[in-house]
């Protein structure tokens, strides 16, 4: 999902399925289940794999402003609530 590496994880647990459709992520919230897509940014794997520390750094501290539904982690993550009325993860 744009630039980020995750996977859908509920109050149940992370949802292991390949593909889950926005219907599925639409009920999982119905139920109450609170289905959430948590990521880290590609190029910060990028940047750890190839060994550049200060990379990482200078990611991790620059301010980055959270829309009206995404948050970070102030880590690298991203936390994305799904649903009806929050952010639906299409399949790529």
């Amino acid at each position: 999902m744009g630039g980020l590496v995750g996977g859908i994880v509920t109050r149940g647990g992370p949802v292991t399925g390949a593909d889950v459709a926005p219907v599925d992520q639409e009920t999982l919230a119905r139920l109450h289940l609170r289905p959430v897509f948590v990521g880290i940014e590609h190029d910060l794997i990028r940047a750890a794999i190839d060994a550049e520390p200060q990379a990482v750094r200078t990611r991790i501290a620059d301010t980055v402003s959270p829309d009206e539904f995404a948050r970070p982690d102030r880590a690298g993550g991203w936390i994305i609530p799904l649903g009806q009325e929050r952010r639906i993860i299409g399949s790529t």
